[in-house]
């Protein structure tokens, strides 16, 4: 039986824009910041709560918790399917196949 490891959203530091950016509207990460009370200057921009995201994803907290949590129920189909991927093959034929279809989150 093999086993799948999937990293948190704070073990992929590199990744935190990109992953944010693409894969989560504006109107989720304003209901994050909603449940995670957090606070913006007045006059914040999509870009600073963006901002604001990425950073509080550098570490292993609630609100990077429930960023990794909205990320796994809003992808996990895509992610079990992934996940089966018998090699780097198979792997890259299904990105691929995704990428073709504009499915790049």
């Amino acid at each position: 039986m093999r086993t799948t490891v999937r990293r948190k959203i704070w073990e992929l530091r590199e990744y935190h824009c990109p992953i944010l950016g693409t894969c989560l509207s504006m109107a989720e990460l304003r209901s994050l910041a909603h449940k995670t009370k957090l606070r913006l200057p007045q006059g914040a921009t999509d870009y600073d709560l963006h901002a604001a995201f990425v950073k509080l994803c550098a570490s292993r907290n609630p609100a990077a918790k429930l960023v990794n949590k909205l990320l796994d129920r809003k992808y996990g189909p895509e992610l079990r399917r992934f996940g089966k991927a018998a090699d780097a093959e198979a792997l890259e034929t299904l990105w691929k196949e995704s990428a073709a279809r504009g499915d790049i989150p």
